[in-house]
């Protein structure tokens, strides 16, 4: 039973609200605009801060509610869940293996398996936007502040934090190298 739940939580993982937001509310696939993606930034960017709201909503309470309806409870039952609804947004079936870059839905998860250490995170994030009005830069920043938060607050969750860090990062390949070249 476990293992349909892991199946649902990649498919509705996969769900992507910004896509649908956008074309359904705007008649624009984001996924041709702007930087291409299908997430909250640029939600904001082409269709504005209404839209980017929902989608942060969608790909937030995904995350959430996955994870905090998961029939397995223990550490490593969530971890996989975790998992499962998060490769779901970033590999999305829906779009051929295409996805978001995972951090609202990041956010979701840790709000259900660490409230304390999200809202650590989704500080630091607030506050490098709004230093350097760079959204991929808090989101990486808020990554590298994930780990020492999760150790200290609530260390069962470590390796979910670990899993995370490592898929935000990585999908954040390419800005990290526009950061590096001061393009981003």
């Amino acid at each position: 039973m476990f293992f349909l739940y892991l199946i649902g939580a990649y498919i509705i993982g996969s769900i992507p609200f910004g896509l649908m937001i956008a074309f359904l509310g705007y008649d624009v696939d984001i996924r041709t605009q702007g930087s291409g993606n299908t997430g909250m930034t640029n939600v904001k960017r082409t269709v504005g801060t209404k839209p980017a709201v929902l989608t942060l909503i969608g790909d937030v309470g995904k995350g959430w509610m996955l994870v905090s309806f998961s029939p397995d409870q223990t550490t490593t039952g969530l971890m996989w869940v975790s998992m499962a609804v998060l490769l779901g947004h970033c590999y999305s079936v829906f779009l051929q293996g295409r996805g978001g870059k995972g951090v609202a839905t990041a956010l979701g998860v840790m709000l259900s398996l660490a409230w304390p250490v999200a809202l650590v995170c989704l500080g630091v994030w607030g506050l490098i936007k709004m230093m350097f009005h760079k959204s991929s830069l808090a989101s990486l920043v808020a990554m590298v502040v994930l780990l020492p938060s999760t150790l200290i607050l609530s260390s069962e969750h470590w390796w979910t934090a670990v899993f995370i860090m490592l898929l935000v990062f990585w999908r954040h390949k390419d800005n990290i190298e526009r950061l590096r070249q001061g393009g981003e």
